[in-house]
């Protein structure tokens, strides 16, 4: 379930892997984990059979932030989420969708849906919005639009 979460918080306690392997078991979930961290990480978990520790996740892109304790992941996460919501929304949705489509996509189809995706944003009041504020050193007003 955390594979499908866009933004991944883990306590310095937690642990990652499958033993599957170690039972002479396919991971089912093999492909999604690959395309959540790099390729060398998602090997040898899922080669070896090993747990990995959440700094090591980190370290391998697997999850963006390690906390002291679970009473932080809460407002951890809620720190993240406050500071997506501070950036222009249109921004942020074409961003999300062209992350879930990439998978599929070879390079030069990438690239093409990136500009089919990300013309509106481009062309959007809160791109110049955005524009403005920088070059007069203040926050943005997003319409989202």
């Amino acid at each position: 379930m955390a594979l499908e979460t866009d933004i991944r918080i883990a306590t310095e306690d937690t642990l990652f892997g499958f033993p599957e392997p170690k039972f002479g078991n396919a991971i089912k979930l093999a492909l999604p984990f690959l395309a959540c961290t790099s390729p060398a990480l998602a090997y040898e978990i899922l080669y070896v059979g090993d747990r990995i520790t959440a700094q090591r996740a980190y370290e391998g892109g697997l999850i963006n932030k390690v906390v002291p304790s679970r009473e932080e992941l809460i407002p951890s996460a809620t720190a993240i989420a406050e500071r997506i919501c501070e950036n222009g929304p249109l921004a942020v949705r074409t961003m999300k969708e062209a992350i879930m489509r990439w998978r599929t996509l070879t390079f030069q189809n990438m690239y093409t849906l990136m500009e089919y995706i990300c013309k509106p944003s481009w062309e959007s009041e809160d791109f110049e919005e955005g524009r403005k504020a920088f070059l007069e050193k203040r926050k943005p007003v997003w319409k989202g639009k």
